[in-house]
Order: structure tokens, then sequence, then C-alpha cells
């Protein structure tokens, strides 16, 4: 099983217990995995690997409300140590995974929420920047201070 799977695998696990626990800490540890994943894939993106893209998408459709929570409160992943940063700006991009695939006619979280929680995860980025993974698209901001 390649890191890919592994993480989808990880997501799907993460987000079956989140919505079954109606657990936002769960829904985060799901899209820091599809983060994971979209970062295993260096150039590529999850949108190019149908069968995953097909399962995530499939996963996340009907609990829009729930990852809109998470993605909302993606800064609780910095408080868990070291790579909290790291993890946090991972599960920003796997939340823009699920945007990018079409996952929901409309983004479930609001653009003013969705602000807040990138100029959280900047200030953050701004005063501690960290070692980009190399798969992690430049379109995805959030991981380099202003001015980058």
């Amino acid at each position: 099983m390649s890191d890919v799977d592994e993480q989808v695998q990880a997501a799907l696990r993460e987000l079956a217990y989140a919505a079954a626990h109606d657990d936002a800490e769960s829904a985060i540890n799901a899209l820091t995995r599809i983060g994971l994943a979209e970062a295993a894939l260096g150039p590529r993106s999850l949108a190019e690997v149908p069968k995953a893209a097909d399962v995530l998408r499939a996963a996340a459709a009907g609990h829009g409300p729930l990852i809109a929570r998470a993605a909302a409160n993606v800064d609780v992943a910095m408080r868990r140590g070291d790579d909290g940063l790291v993890d946090a700006l991972l599960a920003r991009s796997g939340y823009q995974v699920l945007l990018d695939l079409g996952t929901w006619p409309q983004p479930p979280l609001d653009d003013f929420h969705l602000g807040e929680a990138d100029e959280e995860l900047a200030d953050a980025v701004a005063a501690d920047p960290p070692e980009v993974p190399d798969g992690i698209p430049h379109t995805h901001r959030w991981w380099w201070p202003a001015g980058r």
C-alpha cells in the first residue's frame, strides 16, 4: 500500500469516527491526513487519483457542517505540540483538497470564518515559518509568510 493510500485510508477512518461521534477534532485529524496524502503525491494532486478522490468525496459529502467546524478550528492542532503548526497547515490543505474535488455544491464554511482561520495560520507562520513539504501546491498560500 502506498503512502497516499495509507493516508487516504487513515482519513476515512478518522472521518467515520468523527461523523459517528460528532467530533470536530477527529475531523481535523481526517483533514490532516488528506493534506498528508496530497503532499505525498509531490507535483500531482489527489484530483488526479480518481479512486482516492471518489472515496474522499463520498465520505465527506454528507458531513459538511462537521467539516466546516473542523476547518474553522484547525488552529486547535497548533496546540498539540512540536508539529502542531504543520498539522494545522496540513488540515487546512486537506480542507482545500475537498473543496478542489468539488465535494459540495457550496463550501460548507463561509468565507468570513475561513478567512479568520487563515489569519490565525498566517500569524503563526509569520512568527515561525515551517518547512513546507515538497508536495504542497503553491496555491495553498497559508503555508508561506506574506510576501513570499
